[in-house]
């Protein structure tokens, strides 16, 4: 039953029915619009739920997938940590530890530790047991077949003085089917002497090569200084005189000085301006030794020239005197000045020169080189640092 659309009243089916009024009217435009919005959202909502349902879909076999992915890994990583054991060789080309920025300090900081774990107590290890770093060089063999090269070692050192813990670290290195000791630090206990000591090669039977070695403490050798080859020994010198004989008078009355020719000298402590210069100069302060033993001929009668040693062209006050007769056969002698104590500047010049002494007699008295093998005589002049 249908109302009127007219404003007019009137039986329908026997009923009398009012007219649908304008704000009716305009409810049911409003309602049927609402009713097809609703419809056109269920259809795009509808939409939605298909495209969700897709990707839902896609993501349950995504996890899947992954879930595989996980759990192989997961047993591939139980398979590898089965498979590393103390024997198993990592092949790493670079190992990098500590890539972070440390603040400085005083003390370096820790990047690597080795641990290796010992069942008896601190007291009961015994010398030489500790923990080793192996290096190989494959040469195309891997695995533990590789050839070894050479040890780091770290190693408890005990003594007759305490229980306590002292440490060695060793290198040894190939020598063909050999394994000897390139060198071996170690702490000495307190009950020893305990000082710390460096040995060179298995049993200290190898040899330190080097451009300088400085020592500042007590120097204790088995074998003879001579025995040191290979280098000069520092702080030392040995000139002599080795000129022609009869051309340079030391009885003049302004004296002259004896040029001296380098037999064995530290350069890096004596220097002359040129060979054969009577200049000794000196490149570090210290204290130092000397001594001089001169030879001298004459013809005139009984010539006592003072020979001494100078610096800086002033007189020191260490001299020796001697005379030649020039009768009987003595026309020669030597003038020795037993060892003296210089202290020295850096750039100071030592020299050793002869003249006239008041009151002597006069006559040329000539420096006297011979270097025949049955009366060989050389003017010599000896100086080392001491302190």
């Amino acid at each position: 039953m249908n109302r009127p659309l007219n404003t007019e009243t009137r039986a329908v089916n026997g009923i009398t029915v009012e007219p649908i009024t304008p704000a009716e009217r305009n409810q049911i435009s409003s309602n049927t619009q609402s009713i097809q919005d609703n419809a056109n959202d269920i259809a795009t909502n509808t939409a939605d739920i298909n495209t969700n349902s897709t990707n839902i879909s896609t993501l349950q076999t995504d996890l899947t997938n992954l879930q595989s992915t996980v759990t192989t890994n997961t047993n591939n990583i139980a398979t590898k940590q089965d498979q590393i054991t103390e024997d198993t060789d990592l092949d790493i080309n670079l190992l990098s530890l500590g890539g972070t920025d440390d603040t400085p300090a005083t003390t370096p900081s820790t990047r690597l530790t080795i641990d290796k774990s010992y069942a008896s107590p601190q007291s009961g290890n015994t010398n030489g047991e500790g923990v080793n770093i192996l290096f190989r060089f494959p040469n195309g063999i891997s695995g533990k077949n590789a050839i070894p090269m050479g040890n780091l070692s770290c190693y408890f050192k005990s003594g007759s003085g305490t229980t306590a813990q002292y440490a060695g670290f060793k290198i040894d290195s190939r020598d063909n089917d050999s394994f000897p000791t390139l060198l071996d630090i170690y702490h000495v206990p307190p009950g020893d002497d305990g000082a710390s000591v460096m040995v060179v090669g298995d049993s200290g039977s190898g040899k330190i090569e080097c451009q300088t070695i400085t020592l500042s403490g007590n120097i204790t050798s088995e074998l003879f200084l001579g025995n040191i080859t290979g280098s000069s020994v520092g702080g030392y010198g040995f000139y002599r005189f080795e000129g022609n004989s009869g051309t340079i008078d030391l009885n003049s009355v302004l004296g002259s000085a004896v040029p001296w020719t380098a037999v064995h000298a530290d350069t890096n402590t004596f220097t002359q301006p040129s060979a054969g210069s009577t200049d000794i100069q000196i490149t570090n302060s210290g204290y130092y030794e000397a001594s001089f033993n001169i030879y001298l001929t004459s013809t005139a009668l009984r010539p006592n020239p003072t020979v001494r040693i100078r610096i800086n062209g002033a007189d020191t006050g260490y001299l020796a005197w001697s005379y030649i007769r020039n009768t009987n056969d003595h026309n020669e002698s030597s003038w020795s000045l037993s060892p003296v104590i210089l202290q020295l500047s850096a750039n100071d010049v030592v020299t050793v020169q002869g003249r006239f002494t008041q009151n002597g007699n006069t006559g040329a008295a000539y420096l006297y080189k011979n270097s025949s093998s049955n009366n060989t005589a050389y003017p010599t002049f000896t100086i080392k640092r001491i302190a």
